[in-house]
């Protein structure tokens, strides 16, 4: 079924060979499934430096099957060697026939992550902002992120790694309205002036 921005739970076809507490992507969207109750998976949305995004009818999915593959993303070696096992209707392909592929990591561990639970007023991906707009966002940290708990999008702020600032831009029609950069906190507001009427 068609997954929505901040749908937390994901109706697949065939749950049959995904367990809990293992990874799921799909399209750019990394996730954490955190339990099963038959076709339905219950997931941490966004995890890592990723972003909730929509996922149309019969997207398809990637599970890790091995915790440890949150530490093969953020280690120090440029890549690894890895395996994808297709699954059908008649049998699932075992894992000493599959091909290895070897993956270069693109330097993920030294990106920033983008805040979490980010709300403008209040409200996630609001259609209409009248006012002032009130900007929040929770803090993510890569350490706690490969080391603790895995936090999906939609949960609380954790302590801010020291030296993180934040910056935003407020684009309409391809002109910046209002920037700012080197924010320490989790909350800022723009004013009203700063924004075209709608007309």
């Amino acid at each position: 079924q068609e997954v929505l921005i901040t749908d937390t739970t994901i109706t697949v076809k065939d749950a049959s060979n995904i367990t809990a507490l293992t990874f799921l992507k799909i399209d750019n969207e990394l996730m954490y499934i955190t339990s099963i109750l038959g076709k339905v998976l219950t997931v941490n949305r966004a995890i890592l430096d990723t972003v909730p995004e929509h996922h149309a009818i019969d997207s398809k999915g990637l599970v890790f099957s091995k915790q440890n593959v949150l530490n093969n993303l953020y280690s120090n070696t440029n890549n690894i060697d890895v395996k994808v096992i297709t699954n059908t209707e008649g049998d699932l392909l075992s894992l000493s026939n599959a091909t290895v592929s070897n993956v270069d990591f693109d330097s993920r561990a030294i990106r920033p992550y983008p805040p979490a639970n980010v709300k403008i007023n209040g409200e996630y991906w609001s259609d209409l902002v009248r006012g002032n707009i009130n900007l929040s966002w929770a803090h993510r940290n890569r350490l706690q992120q490969t080391g603790g708990a895995i936090l999906g999008f939609f949960d609380d702020g954790v302590t801010v790694e020291n030296g993180v600032t934040y910056s935003y831009e407020l684009i309409s029609e391809n002109a910046v309205l209002n920037s700012a950069s080197g924010i320490t906190g989790n909350t800022v507001t723009i004013l009203s002036s700063v924004l075209i009427p709608n007309k």
